[in-house]
């Protein structure tokens, strides 16, 4: 489309002074960087993000004068990959994310495929040169397209726009308008109309909008949460607890003064229990860091970040300034814990509420000496049996 062909650049091998120049070798055009990984070196990760914004990189010159000299940003980007862009959900929230899980073509997809080659090896920058004389059309019509498509979108989305990123609906919204600013000022018959475009860029905005809200940092906390309590190196009634409550004192912010939060049935305006997480992260959070580094080769987030995300969490309630823990008292942060299992995030052992019954029969030893089963377990006879 935009001249002789270019072979991709390999964001895994590709050095930093090419990685930014691919940016700015062609002027409103699209360039192609493959092997998306989210390993790859977080300042390049960085370095999309700022370019997402038309920031290009900028270095300083060895000269008396301090100047810096700026790689522009000339380019519009794809990138290509086989992971998710998780590394950063800043990242995610940038793209427009397009999945393809098809492996297997029919014959006439794989004829028509053929076709589309040979038209490449032609070169298909004619289609771009005739696309170059529509820029009057553009600039005439496109902002106003643009604004009737958000409002669209969102039309489109119903309910669910309340719960997405601003963000990820412009980024559609954009492509989307130049769509359609081609196909109605002009009344081309275009290959697909407006209408089933917008569906579609409403269910990919949708789509991609729960994939970011599963891979926010957020969500990993939790998971990791999750996982402490697994392996156990986190406990009941002493990192956390969960507790039924009609009434909740809360500091709801910095600052503020401790009001009286009451829980009501939202049909009947009765009121109602709620089950309630208290959470402390005096020792969770170090142990979060620990197995973040693990598990992503990256930090998690400080204490400060986490704690303000969470504070952003519709599960969130507020802060205690005191409840009791083993341990003694301190304060806490709380949250709907009934929001958080509807969202898949189960804070309690399999054994709440149960204790643990440790048969008379057995006798718990120190370290390294012998556990002996001391009751007889044969009634007919008079001595008892080492286990």
């Amino acid at each position: 489309m935009f001249g002789q062909a270019q072979i991709p650049f390999n964001l895994n091998s590709g050095t930093k002074v090419a990685f930014h120049k691919t940016f700015a070798m062609f002027r409103n055009a699209v360039v192609w960087f493959d092997e998306y990984k989210n390993s790859i070196d977080p300042q390049r990760i960085e370095a999309i993000k700022s370019a997402y914004d038309g920031a290009g990189h900028q270095k300083s010159e060895m000269t008396q004068a301090n100047r810096t000299k700026s790689t522009p940003v000339y380019s519009s980007a794809v990138f290509t990959g086989q992971e998710l862009p998780t590394a950063d959900n800043a990242l995610f929230k940038r793209v427009l994310l397009l999945e393809y899980h098809v492996t297997h073509r029919t014959e006439e997809e794989r004829l028509n495929l053929d076709k589309f080659r040979e038209m490449e090896t032609r070169g298909l920058s004619h289609i771009t040169a005739h696309l170059t004389t529509l820029r009057p059309i553009f600039e005439s019509n496109y902002e106003a397209v643009y604004q009737s498509t958000v409002k669209d979108l969102q039309k489109e989305l119903g309910d669910r726009y309340a719960n997405i990123e601003a963000r990820i609906v412009l980024n559609y919204a954009i492509i989307l308008a130049g769509y359609r600013t081609i196909e109605i000022p002009l009344n081309l018959s275009m290959p697909i109309p407006y209408s089933t475009m917008l569906k579609l860029c409403a269910e990919r905005i949708d789509t991609q909008n729960k994939l970011i809200g599963n891979s926010k940092e957020t969500s990993v906390f939790w998971d990791l949460v999750q996982y402490l309590l697994s392996c156990r190196m986190i406990k009941n009634k002493e990192d956390f607890k969960v507790e039924i409550k009609h009434v909740l004192k809360i500091n709801p912010g910095a600052g503020t003064d401790t009001i009286e939060r009451t829980f009501v049935d939202p049909k009947t305006n009765d009121r109602e229990s709620r089950r309630v997480l208290y959470l402390r992260l005096s020792k969770i959070h170090p142990l979060y860091l620990t197995e973040h580094r693990k598990q992503y080769s990256k930090n998690g987030m400080d204490k400060g970040s986490i704690i303000h995300y969470l504070q952003h969490e519709d599960s969130y309630l507020g802060k205690v300034n005191s409840t009791r823990f083993e341990g003694g008292s301190t304060f806490a942060y709380c949250f709907d814990y009934e929001m958080l299992e509807r969202a898949g995030i189960k804070i309690e052992n399999e054994e709440e509420g149960q204790e643990q019954v440790i048969p008379s029969s057995v006798v718990i030893s120190e370290p390294n000496e012998k556990i002996q089963f001391t009751q007889n377990p044969n009634p007919d006879s008079n001595e008892d049996t080492p286990f």
